[in-house]
This record gives structure tokens, sequence and C-alpha cells, in this order.
């Protein structure tokens, strides 16, 4: 009797321990993680919620190569990165493109670039959606372009690559049957990858060599069926994706709507409506719209729940307003016009800028909206003359649980 209450106790203790070991760990986990990459040394830095730098490397590269390119795309949960690396002493081009497993610390999917694939979707587009991490595959598209010979016409392809074995699994190409019938026969366009997931790849098609356009055709192919079909979702090149629930905000013009009479700047067009993707009703409507403004973008923030939009006026310029779902207008925190990049984060955003310091690099802000008080942080300073860029942000809590429903100031398209 006396040993089975030993055992009980014994037992009682282990779990008890486990329990708190475990929510130790929990506890410990910061609630989002950034992650960070300077192209001139190939250095990834995570830092974390609590501003501490979890993680710092060197992306490694094979004995041919000397150079990196200039962005990386991180996995959603952080194990893998896509990066590409090249030689720039060759004659001929030589680049790869590489799959780094963060936990291993080694490299364990690569990709060999043809001499004449000038460019890849990780050049133009880098994205952690780019992973389907759940069949352990990577996508990413390139432009096949001979520029030595005038005869051979230009070519794309989709790349299906497993991160486990290396082994190209799935490829999609412009001289597939499929491609013309639904495509047409422009081929003069990188595969630009916006979403992997379930067995398909959603791509929008970015005509290369040319200027920048708002918006590009998209297409979804199902790799089991080779089917290509058209995508109405992913066709505005300045999106965001919310993973946790699917949406994908744009700022669009919607002719339906009044039409600001500000003057564009520069190339940037007039767009007067936020319009979302809302995959509950599986339709996409505007939610906010300014008659007097040039709407340029919109991102999600606070886990979600709240929307910050980046608004021109002749009066004051650019200016930051953060909105909810139902288009009410909250606040304009006060960021600086060098804020040029927003990234959602459970309770706000983060955003990079060059410090005003000439003995510091980029600096990473965390700003707190659920609070109310805006309070700006710097968690992160890059040693002087390292302009890091702010490649991810990995968010480790759980997707928010209280969203307010979307307005519509029109009708769904």
């Amino acid at each position: 009797m006396v040993k089975q209450r030993l055992s009980i106790l014994m037992m009682l203790f282990v779990f008890g321990v486990f329990t708190l070991t475990s929510a130790a760990q929990e506890a410990s986990i910061p609630a989002w993680t950034a992650w960070l990459y300077d192209g001139a040394t190939g250095t990834v830095t995570a830092v974390g919620a609590d501003g501490l730098v979890s993680r710092e490397f060197v992306l490694p590269l094979a004995q041919a190569f000397n150079a990196y390119g200039a962005n990386i795309a991180v996995s959603p949960s952080g194990k893998w990165i896509a990066y590409l690396g090249s030689d720039s002493s060759a004659s001929v081009p030589n680049r790869s493109l590489f799959v780094y497993d963060v936990a291993l610390e080694s490299i364990v999917a690569s990709y060999q670039l043809a001499p004449e694939e000038e460019a890849t979707s990780l050049d133009l587009y880098p994205t952690p959606f780019m992973f389907d991490e759940a069949t352990n595959r990577v996508s990413f598209g390139t432009i096949f372009f001979d520029r030595t010979n005038a005869d051979v016409p230009p070519a794309w392809k989709i790349i299906v690559l497993n991160t486990n074995t290396s082994a190209v699994e799935a490829m999609l190409s412009s001289d597939n049957p499929n491609t013309a019938t639904v495509m047409g026969e422009n081929f003069l366009i990188i595969p630009v990858i916006r979403r992997f997931s379930e067995g398909r790849v959603t791509f929008m098609t970015v005509y290369y060599a040319t200027g920048g356009a708002p918006q590009y055709p998209a297409f979804t192919w199902d790799i089991a069926t080779d089917e290509i079909t058209t995508d109405t979702i992913f066709t505005i090149s300045n999106s965001d994706y919310l993973l946790a629930t699917g949406e994908v905000l744009s700022a669009v013009l919607d002719e339906r709507l009044p039409v600001t009479s500000v003057q564009p700047v520069g190339p940037i067009p007039v767009f007067n409506a936020i319009q979302v993707y809302d995959p509950a009703s599986n339709s996409t409507y505007p939610f906010y719209t300014s008659a007097d403004e040039i709407l340029n973008g919109a991102y999600f923030v606070q886990n979600g729940e709240r929307v910050m939009v980046s608004v021109y006026s002749d009066e004051l310029g650019i200016v930051w307003t953060l909105l909810e779902r139902d288009g009410t207008v909250i606040a304009q925190p006060d960021l600086p016009p060098t804020a040029y990049i927003i990234v959602n984060t459970p309770d706000g955003f983060l955003y990079s800028e060059a410090s005003p310091s000439t003995e510091e690099g980029t600096r990473i802000i965390a700003v707190d909206t659920r609070s109310g008080d805006f309070t700006q942080n710097v968690i992160y300073t890059a040693p002087a003359q390292q302009y890091p860029l702010l490649a991810y942000v990995q968010i480790n809590a759980p997707p928010s649980t209280t969203y307010i429903p979307w307005s519509q100031v029109a009708d769904p398209r």
C-alpha cells in the first residue's frame, strides 16, 4: 500500500514538473519573431518580441558560389529559408536556389538554375506562402530568356521542390498545352507564387523587363490534375494575405465609388477603396473608401483584427490610418515618412526604417495598437552601416477569436 502511494505521488510529481516545464517553455516563446536578412553578407537575424536575438547565422553557400540574392523567403513556421546563391566571377551566369533548414543548420534542398534562367519569383516577390509545410515542399517560378539567340523564344516554368529530398516533384511550363488555352501565349512573364496549399499553386503572371503594374492576371495550378484555372483573388501586386483566415486586402480603384481629385504622385495610381477577399462568403468587396485621398496600400495589424492604410493627401502628404474592419477610423499613428514596411504582430505591427543616427543601421520598431496608446518601441538596431531587410514576422501566438465583421460600401464583385 505504501509503495502504491509512493508510486502515485511520484507520478503526480513528475506530471507536475512536466506541466510546469511545459508552461514555462510556452511562456518563454515570444509572441512573434522578426526575421531580418542582410543580402550583403547572407546574415539572418531572428529577433523576438522581447527584443532579444534568438538566432543569428550566415546562410551557407556551396563552394562554387560567392554572393547572395537580395531576398529570402522564410516558411510560415520559421522551419525553412529559401534563398539564391550566385558566382559573381563567372562569365556564364551560375545561380542556384537553396533551402536551408534552421533546426538542422544545413542546406537540405537545392535547384540549379540554367544560365538562361535570368530571374525567379524569389527575386521579385518573396513570400512565406511559397512553402507548403504540410507536404514538405516549396514552389517557385523562373523565366528562360536567351539573350544570345533571338530565335529562341522566352519561356517560363514553375518548379515544386521537395525540401527533404531535393527532388523536383512537379513542374508546370509554358509549353504545357493547358497554359496557352487558359493563359494565352505571352511567355515573357515570371510566375510569382502567391500561395501553395493543398496541392494547388496560385501564381501571378508578372510581365518581365517592363515597368511594374498594380494588377496582373493570376492563375491556380492543380498539381495532381495539371488543370489551370483563372484566379481572381491574388491579382493585386500590393496586397496582404492573412494566413489564419485566408483573407486578402488590396487597395483598388473602384469606379462605382467617388474618385479623388488628388493628383497622383509619380507612378502611384489613384486608388479610392480598400477591398477585402472574404473566404467566409467567397466574395470580394470594398469595406473602406475615401473621395479626397489616395489609398496606397492596406495591411493587417493586431493579429488581423484591424487594418493599417497608407494614405496620401495634398494637405498632409503620406500618413498612416488605423481602421476597424467595419471601416471606422481609429487613429493616425505618428509614423515617420521613412516607415516603409508594415508587418502584422499579435498586438499591433512592426515597421523598419533607416536609423537617424549615422552610428546605427536599420531599426525595427514595434507599435502597440491594442492598448490604444500606440507606444513605439525600438526592438532592434542593426550595427552601423548595416541595413537588413525585415523579411518576415512569424506569429507564435494563437489566431484572434474576436474579429469585427467587415463593412460593405459597395456590392461584392
